[in-house]
């Protein structure tokens, strides 16, 4: 037993420090020992104005939702400097693109200026074949009626078989589908800026 109170006086050598704080006493660590984030630390590594997830429905004291309201330039003077019309952008329900600056995939752009949603032209095609006998009446071909030969698929031609069967591709397109919106999938935060 006095073995291991002996053993158990020396399990700290006096010399293990903690960013320079040696071990013999309480040792009081600030937020600097523990590169832990401070006002003082967001202020230098996020400047004001930048947009920011956040995972709640209130923005934390000192800081606005991206709701599109206006905010006192003359008592938020950096901010002002980030949105100089004196209004926040409303980021609500918007996703957030790069500005093209020149390279031409999205031109004509302003910095935080707004574009309405779009889908990319596009069809969606499908072809229907019809099939008409000896010059009589168009109807739909089923699958009793075979493609005659040398029938050319792409022109529509007639057939070269001697007699006067023929078969006509009619080009289509589906009726329209989908939600009111073109969206990746997505979770959905709350953009808030840093005021001051």
């Amino acid at each position: 037993m006095l073995e291991t109170v002996n053993l158990a006086k020396n399990a700290t050598p006096n010399q293990r420090k903690i960013n320079g704080k040696t071990l013999t006493q309480d040792v009081q660590l600030t937020a600097t020992d523990v590169h832990a984030v401070t006002p003082e630390v967001l202020r230098v590594e996020i400047p004001v104005g930048i947009p920011l997830p956040w995972p709640a429905e209130r923005a934390p004291t000192g800081w606005f939702i991206c709701n599109g309201e206006p905010f006192d330039k003359k008592k938020y003077p950096l901010l002002a400097l980030a949105y100089p019309s004196g209004k926040l952008p409303d980021l609500r329900g918007e996703f957030i693109r790069g500005w093209d600056a020149g390279r031409g995939v999205n031109p004509r752009r302003k910095v935080l200026s707004s574009e309405t949603a779009s889908l990319e032209r596009h069809a969606h095609g499908y072809r229907d074949r019809y099939y008409v006998e000896d010059d009589g009446p168009l109807g739909h071909a089923n699958n009793k009626e075979k493609m005659p030969v040398g029938y050319n698929a792409d022109t529509g031609s007639r057939a070269t078989d001697g007699d006067n069967d023929s078969f006509l591709f009619i080009d289509k397109t589906t009726s329209n589908a989908g939600g009111s919106e073109t969206r990746p999938r997505n979770v959905a935060f709350n953009y808030i800026v840093r005021a001051a």
